[in-house]
């Protein structure tokens, strides 16, 4: 099997669908011109005819998924993040090279090809480190802490995690792996299940990954924004762009351009409706203006 690089992705509803089609063409606006050669995009979707028009600029894999998949994926969790990582061992399991997953709630603003030069040298990526769960005032920190701090699981594989107030909390909108470091991925997804077992919340995936990555990933935050925390501010920009240019990729890449789309998005919600002194607009400053801008 031949060994690529791969830019994966997993959505699930329109509105999932709707940001990948966005994370896509920001892609295009950084590398311009340029062939996307580097690497080829892969997306788990259950509407793949909306980006028909986005394959005659780039090679696109679309890998169709059903329900009986999702239940498979899930195996009694209710909790939608567990199917994702679900789906990145899948992908692992019939893929060989670097795979690099993505939210779809993401831009990318700067080139992605340093990231794949890390995969290949046995680094791990995540997207930013956060803060560590007994720091207090972070986004339901608390509730992590109490859970989970102090307990100690032994995994199938034999690896002992000990999960501390020191422990770091990642942000898993980014997931960077070689496919020779796959079996990671099935620690993820045990300590996830073990997590649950205590409490469900909703980021134990997110935790999971910390803990397993943690020590050894590299930020992927310089040129590629997770808008996370500011979907109802960037929704009804992706549905206004759509419906001004609809299937019409240069129209798209100009609206864009003119809307200053991701900077005023990100930068509205940031730097000016929350406290200088929110954890939020803190971990944002912490990205680097020039996330905004393109290179």
């Amino acid at each position: 099997m031949e060994e690529k690089n791969y830019l994966l992705f997993y959505a699930k509803g329109i509105s999932y669908n709707k940001e990948a089609v966005l994370a896509i063409l920001s892609l295009l606006q950084v590398y311009k011109q340029e062939k996307i050669s580097l690497f080829t995009i892969v997306i788990y979707s259950d509407t793949p005819e909306l980006y028909t028009f986005l394959q005659k600029a780039v090679s696109i894999k679309i890998i169709p998924f059903s329900e009986k998949q999702i239940e498979q994926w899930s195996t009694g969790s209710k909790s939608f993040l567990r199917t994702k990582i679900a789906v990145i061992q899948e992908f692992l399991h019939t893929h060989k090279g670097n795979m690099l997953f993505v939210d779809t709630d993401v831009v990318f603003t700067k080139k992605i090809d340093y990231l794949f030069s890390c995969i290949e040298k046995g680094k791990l990526v995540l997207h930013v480190k956060e803060n560590k769960l007994k720091t207090k005032g972070c986004y339901n920190n608390k509730a992590y802490y109490d859970s989970f701090s102090n307990k100690q699981f032994t995994l199938k594989s034999g690896r002992n995690i000990k999960v501390t107030g020191n422990s770091y909390m990642w942000n898993s909108g980014v997931i960077g792996i070689a496919s020779a470091q796959a079996m990671l991925i099935q620690d993820v997804l045990n300590l996830n299940d073990e997590l649950e077992k205590i409490n469900p919340l909703k980021l134990v995936e997110q935790l999971s990954f910390s803990l397993i990555f943690g020590d050894n990933a590299v930020s992927a935050h310089r040129g590629i924004i997770h808008y996370w925390f500011s979907k109802e501010v960037v929704h009804p920009y992706i549905d206004e762009m759509l419906n001004s240019c609809p299937q019409d990729i240069d129209c798209l890449l100009e609206y864009i351009s003119e809307k200053k789309l991701f900077s005023r998005t990100l930068a509205h919600k940031v730097y000016y409706e929350l406290k200088p002194n929110n954890w939020l607009r803190l971990l944002v400053k912490k990205m680097q203006t020039n996330s905004f801008t393109y290179n």
